[in-house]
């Protein structure tokens, strides 16, 4: 496995494990066999790995890989991106966990508030392309907010995994809104 690979399999780990303050560089090159002069000359800084991260463990390559060959506005697109970002929220359930618990209360300059700011505007450009809005509508947010919030308010606070045909007739009402409001 090269180093740069090794190094984000550990410090996705330890992130999940103690959030981004909790994990130092430090513990992340040593867990990965390297030295931390290794994973600054890799990755050039804490905020930079932690942007690499989230890059690879999350959904968003998935969706740019369906939003490249889809025809939008299109439901079949719009149900799959659905379904993968949602699977990306299960998957990295330990990971938001930690991100929620150190959400900063007023900082708009704070590393993971930076991280956490862009992804949400890629992911906004991502869905606004399938629903053939202008990038700055806020359906895409809205879109994508509300499955994270079935997966906060079903799933992380209250403690049930919702069974596929749940999730399926909640992706295709969501679906249904966006897409002429037709079933």
């Amino acid at each position: 496995m090269k180093a740069r690979d090794k190094i984000l399999e550990i410090a996705y780990q330890l992130f999940s494990e103690k959030g981004y303050r909790g994990a130092t560089t430090r513990e992340i090159a040593e867990r990965a066999g390297f030295s931390e002069v290794t994973l600054f000359r890799i990755f050039g800084s804490k905020e930079r790995l932690f942007r690499e991260v989230l890059e690879r463990y999350s959904s968003v390559l998935d969706i740019e890989s369906l939003v490249e060959g889809g025809k939008p506005p299109s439901r079949e697109l719009l149900t799959r991106v659905a379904l993968s970002l949602y699977g990306s929220l299960r998957k990295n359930e330990r990971l938001i966990r930690i991100l929620l618990s150190e959400a900063p209360s007023h900082s708009t300059t704070d590393s993971v508030t930076c991280v956490y700011r862009d992804f949400v505007n890629r992911l906004d450009s991502l869905i606004a392309r399938v629903l053939s809005v202008p990038p700055f509508s806020p359906l895409p947010r809205i879109f994508h907010g509300s499955l994270f919030s079935l997966f906060l308010s079903e799933e992380l606070f209250g403690g049930k995994r919702l069974s596929d045909g749940e999730l399926r007739a909640f992706v295709e009402e969501l679906v249904s809104l966006f897409v002429g409001g037709e079933r």
